[in-house]
């Protein structure tokens, strides 16, 4: 793939010549690799021109302020993003169709790399759970339209356009998303091959699994991948043990913070909720609060500790699924919709671990702790299905994430139905093509 630098929209100022426009676009690579570095809110202006090597005198006759920078930015990441798209063609249960689509997946690498900070902005959740006040949702939510009407015309997808469309947007981005946030770049060939084979059965699962081999130079056991479970981590369970003697009535206050606390991060996030609300939301003084919570963190550290452990339940749950025996998928089904109550339970906490804000040693191990368990689960009711493609459980759980987390709100933008019952169906059938490969 070609490089998706776009070129800016030009000096300010038509006197500035050939000379300003290169420094105005140095100065608009320079914010970008900033931006990547260190996020849009911490870089200044003074920190840009400074790398540059020009005056702030200087910058201002080709910018009005960071503002403006972000704007022909996300411009930029629209525009290069659109003509990206625009690219796939050729999809089909083949050989051929899944080389198209698995080099398509991965030349969304250097576009998203490219253009790091603002996808990961749009990649934050907002406090009410959607992303409507991210600037570049118009710009994903056209993606979704653009693809779209592209599968509409490969006549082999399955699946409504419009529902693949935006699954398939919001997996790679959230695939993408997940290898830099956890560090993970170095795998994506290898992952990105996973994926791609996931994405082919839920758009083709009739595709023979003789279609969806590695190339040549690539490893051949990749074809019998499982990914064995990972190393069980123990729980500190430190605020189930402090609280775990208390009487009748304290619980009951110390259940109070929490649910007041709980309503608090729902209703305006973290940074803006405040101590003296939620003891009052309560019904408690500040003092009662303070004798069992040291401060605001240590409340968002008991409520994680409370959502990991009703994830591992539910992780348990889907451990327990039985698709050999499951041929309705009333056992998925349930599980769906289980899911679907614990993210509107707990969406505060989980944005809280998704835009790493706090953060805290503590809430970092209750992440990883929660991935580790849902991917204990996959590989539990994986592994006795006599799979004939291959398939890893770092990429399934993202799949699980995607769905449960994402792709509702994704519906809402574009006006699909929000009906959770009706998406109950459709993700359960999403699921059992891409991991149980059930045509």
């Amino acid at each position: 793939m070609e490089s998706v630098r776009r070129r800016g929209y030009g000096p300010a100022s038509a006197v500035v010549g050939e000379r300003g426009g290169h420094t105005r676009e140095r100065i608009l690579t320079v914010a970008l690799n900033q931006f990547a570095a260190r996020g849009l809110s911490a870089v200044s202006v003074q920190e840009i021109t400074r790398e540059v090597g020009v005056s702030r005198a200087s910058f201002y006759q080709y910018f009005s302020g960071k503002d403006q920078i972000l704007l022909e930015l996300r411009e930029e990441c629209r525009s290069a993003a659109r003509e990206f798209v625009a690219t796939l063609h050729g999809l089909g249960p083949t050989r051929e169709g899944f080389v198209v689509l698995r080099q398509w997946i991965e030349d969304w690498a250097p576009l998203y790399d490219r253009y790091l900070p603002i996808f990961a902005e749009w990649a934050v959740i907002g406090v009410d759970g959607q992303r409507g006040t991210s600037p570049l949702t118009d710009t994903i939510t056209a993606l979704h339209q653009q693809l779209a009407a592209i599968l509409r015309n490969e006549e082999a997808v399955s699946l409504d356009s419009m529902h693949a469309s935006i699954v398939l947007t919001n997996l790679i981005l959230r695939f993408n998303f997940t290898l830099h946030r956890s560090g993970a770049i170095e795998t994506r060939s290898e992952l990105g091959y996973f994926l791609a084979v996931m994405v082919q059965l839920l758009l083709f699962p009739g595709t023979p699994p003789e279609a969806v081999c590695p190339r040549v130079d690539e490893p051949p056991e990749w074809v019998t991948r499982r990914v064995p479970p990972v190393e069980e981590r123990k729980r500190s369970g430190r605020f189930e043990a402090r609280f775990g003697g208390l009487s009748a009535r304290a619980a009951g206050t110390v259940r109070a913070l929490l649910s007041s606390t709980l309503r608090a991060l729902t209703e305006v996030g973290y940074d803006r909720a405040q101590v003296d609300e939620i003891a009052a939301d309560a019904e408690v003084t500040r003092t009662t609060l303070y004798k069992y919570f040291d401060e605001k963190l240590d409340l968002l550290l008991a409520l994680s500790e409370e959502c990991s452990y009703e994830l591992a339940a539910d992780a348990r749950r889907f451990g327990r699924l039985d698709p050999a025996t499951d041929h309705d998928g009333t056992q998925l089904r349930r599980w769906v919709r289980d899911s679907f109550s614990l993210h509107d339970r707990y969406r505060a906490v989980y944005r809280t671990w998704i835009d790493r804000s706090p953060a805290h040693a503590d809430l970092d191990v209750m992440r990883r702790q929660v991935v580790d368990d849902m991917r204990w689960a996959l590989h539990t009711t994986l592994s006795d299905l006599p799979l004939r493609h291959p398939l890893d459980v770092r990429v399934a759980h993202i799949l699980l994430v995607t769905l449960i987390e994402e792709v509702p709100a994704a519906f809402a933008a574009n006006g699909l139905p929000v009906d959770r019952e009706e998406q109950t169906e459709l993700f359960s059938l999403m699921i059992e093509r891409a991991l149980f490969a059930r045509a």
